[in-house]
């Protein structure tokens, strides 16, 4: 980029020191890995420091180029704005790319205490504690269903849950309660654990797996 095009979207940013989009166009034409963006943006959140357009900008473009200073900057707006539960989980999966799984599941609980109507945001936060401890995670598993019964996600939790279970009757509980809870027909989750399910009524009760099969339709596979 030329050093006119870059001079008119600074003037363009001067003048509209709101706009994500001038920030985003000049922040383009400067490069990312341009030493000068960082001294020009720290000067602009000294200025103005009320200014969440600022931070937030340039802590977005190093979100999405998975860059370290990220974090720097999407703290800053999140101080600005902590209602903002977009900005919590860039915050929280920069943290994972750090390896900073502690933090990670910090912002996750931020985002979806701000969103809570957000299944994505709470599928991830529940997602934090699967490595961690099993029993809890189980247990926030339920209630995530609860939660969100009709979210795809919800499918997703269940059909997982009875893909890790290793005993056999767990994990008929758990894919049953998959099939009714969420329709194979509906939910592509539940016409993937509809195979598990089939594979352990076989090993426990061939009857209920030839009804299963017989219920699943014409599939070539299925037949």
């Amino acid at each position: 980029v030329s050093a006119i095009e870059i001079e008119k979207a600074l003037s363009v940013v001067n003048q509209n020191m709101d706009s994500i989009n001038a920030h985003q166009d000049y922040i383009y034409k400067m490069g990312l890995n341009n030493p000068l963006l960082l001294s020009q943006y720290r000067g602009w959140i000294s200025k103005y420091p009320q200014k969440l357009s600022i931070p937030l900008s340039l802590g977005t473009a190093y979100y999405k180029a998975e860059m370290s200073q990220a974090k720097e900057f999407l703290l800053r707006a999140a101080k600005l704005a902590p209602n903002n539960a977009q900005i919590w989980y860039m915050l929280s999966a920069d943290a994972f790319n750090r390896g900073e799984s502690t933090l990670q599941s910090k912002y996750l609980l931020k985002a979806t205490s701000v969103e809570p109507s957000n299944a994505a945001y709470a599928y991830y936060y529940l997602t934090t504690f699967k490595d961690v401890d099993q029993d809890v995670y189980r247990k926030k598993a339920i209630e995530f269903i609860n939660r969100f019964p009709t979210d795809s996600q919800g499918a997703q939790v269940l059909y997982w849950l009875g893909e890790d279970a290793t005993d056999l009757n767990e994990k008929i509980d758990y894919f049953e309660k998959l099939r009714k809870s969420y329709p194979p027909k509906e939910y592509k989750w539940t016409t993937y654990g509809m195979t598990s399910l089939a594979d352990a009524y076989l090993q426990t009760d061939p009857e209920k797996a030839l009804i299963l099969i017989n219920t699943m339709g014409d599939n070539k596979d299925w037949q």
